[in-house]
C-alpha cells in the first residue's frame, strides 16, 4: 500500500511546494509593498498581512491548522513565547498560532536568505552570536518590543529537532530574558507537523497541525539562579504535550 500511494505523494509535495513557494513571493511582495508606505509603522499590517496568506494557504494546500488555548494566549501580557521546532513547516504554522506582532528572535545568518531574509529583517530581532555588541543591542530591542506591547519568540531548541526524541535539549536564553525582563513564559507546543513534512523525507502530506497555548509561567521575583529550574519545568511540560497529542508519538506507543 505504501508503494502504491508514493505516485499520489509526490504529486501532492509539487503541488504543496509551489504554492508554498508562491505564498511566500506574495508575501514578500506585501511586506515590501507594506514597509516602503509604512516604514516602522508597517510591522503589524505586515503580520496581519502575513496571516491572512498563510490563512489562504491552508484552505487550498491540503494543510490546516487548529489552535487550542487561545484565551490563554489573547489574555496573557507581553511575554516571552516558547515552542518547540521539528520541522519546515513551522515557518508558516507559529506565525498564524502566535499572538498578533509577536517578534521572534532571530540568528543573523537569516538575513542572508533570499527574499525571507528581508522579511525577519523588517519583522524580527536578530542577534549575532559572537558579537557582544550585537547581544547587548538585542536585549534593548527586545526590551522595547515589550515594552510596546508585543511578546518575544523564541525557539529555546536553538535549532529544529532531526532527533527521534519529543524535544531537544533547551537553552537557556529564553529563560534569562524572561528572568532579566520579570515577563511571563508562555509555552506553545505544536504537532503532527512531523507527519506532514519529516525532517528526514523531502514528501510532504496533508494532515492536521495543531497548537496548544499551556498556562503561563510567572517570572516575578526571580534571579538567573531560577534559569535551570524554570527551564526543566517548561521542558517537562512541553514534552508531555507533545507525547499525548503527537500522531508521530502516539504510533511508536502503539
Amino acid at each position: 500500500m505504501k508503494y502504491l500511494l508514493l505516485p499520489f505523494q509526490i504529486i501532492y509535495t509539487a503541488y504543496f511546494l509551489v504554492l508554498y513557494a508562491l505564498g511566500l513571493t506574495i508575501s514578500f511582495l506585501g511586506t515590501l509593498i507594506l514597509a516602503l508606505l509604512m516604514g516602522k509603522k508597517a510591522h503589524v499590517p505586515i503580520y496581519r498581512f502575513y496571516k491572512a496568506w498563510i490563512g489562504v494557504f491552508f484552505k487550498i494546500s491540503g494543510v490546516r491548522m487548529k489552535v487550542y488555548g487561545k484565551e490563554i494566549r489573547d489574555n496573557t501580557p507581553p511575554c516571552i513565547v516558547v515552542s518547540n521546532h521539528a520541522t519546515n513547516i513551522d515557518m508558516i504554522t507559529a506565525p498564524f498560532a502566535l499572538p498578533l506582532g509577536a517578534k521572534p528572535l532571530a540568528k543573523i545568518e537569516l538575513l542572508k536568505i533570499p527574499i525571507i531574509g528581508y522579511q525577519f529583517k523588517i519583522m524580527s530581532v536578530t542577534v549575532d552570536r559572537k558579537s557582544k555588541e550585537s547581544r547587548a543591542r538585542s536585549m534593548l530591542l527586545l526590551k522595547k518590543t515589550l515594552e510596546d506591547g508585543f511578546p518575544i519568540f523564541i525557539y529555546p531548541e536553538g535549532t529544529r529537532n532531526r532527533t527521534d526524541l519529543p524535544l531537544k535539549e533547551f537553552y537557556d536564553g529564553a529563560f534569562k530574558i524572561a528572568i532579566e525582563m520579570q515577563k511571563p513564559i508562555l509555552p506553545m507546543v505544536t504537532v503532527n507537523a512531523r507527519s506532514i513534512w519529516p525532517m528526514s523525507s523531502i514528501l510532504i502530506k496533508p494532515g492536521l497541525v495543531k497548537a496548544f497555548y499551556l498556562p503561563p509561567i510567572d517570572t516575578t521575583g526571580m534571579t538567573e539562579a531560577d534559569v535551570p529550574a524554570i527551564k526543566q519545568k517548561v521542558y517537562e511540560q512541553m514534552k508531555k504535550c507533545i507525547l499525548q497529542n503527537d500522531v508521530t508519538f502516539a504510533q511508536k506507543s502503539k
